[in-house]
């Protein structure tokens, strides 16, 4: 549980139900200090309570090639325009820093030994289907870690960026041999 309003700033309602709102270990921590809101409206936190946001897709990836040592950091899904946009943008950019890079960093480096393990019998058949195999991790994390999780918003982000699917291609040719 974390508290939405800083209890530091609003000690009033520190112990105010809608308040206290589910969070991560990363999310409930110093890392993001005492801001909840952005310079300018509508920039905020998405409020797990008030705001409907969250029930479609809002996170996704954005991968800096040279592939072999990519840059991955999060950004919006697409789809999002005006103030959903901004709060997004706002709630990622805020909250997801140096633990989201490193957890996707993560499963970057590990994926194409994934994807070839996942393959074994179409790669017996000579043809392995790297795009659909990323899209049923997606389908997967978002049954099993839920719509907006880390993961998922990861798969999302490969998923499009066409330089990243075919460097994985590439890769998991490569591992399954």
């Amino acid at each position: 549980m974390d508290h939405y309003l800083p209890k530091d700033e609003y000690p009033e309602f520190s112990i105010y139900s809608l308040n206290l709102v589910p969070a991560c270990a990363h999310c409930n921590s110093d890392e993001k200090g005492t801001v909840f809101v952005g310079p300018l409206a509508p920039a905020r936190f998405i409020h797990p309570y008030f705001d409907s946001i969250s029930a479609k897709p809002i996170l996704s990836v954005e991968i800096t090639s040279p592939y072999d040592a990519a840059r991955i950091r999060a950004v919006p899904a697409s789809g999002l325009s005006g103030n959903e946009l901004e709060i997004v943008r706002f709630h990622v950019g805020t909250l997801l820093g140096g633990a989201f890079e490193k957890f996707v960093g993560n499963l970057w480096v590990r994926l194409p030994a994934a994807l070839a393990a996942q393959s074994k019998g179409m790669a017996a058949a000579g043809q392995i289907d790297v795009l659909g195999l990323i899209k049923g991790n997606l389908a997967y994390a978002e049954g099993t870690t839920g719509l907006n999780s880390w993961t998922t918003g990861f798969y999302r982000g490969v998923l499009a960026d066409a330089g990243a699917v075919a460097y994985l291609a590439a890769k998991t040719a490569e591992a399954g041999k």
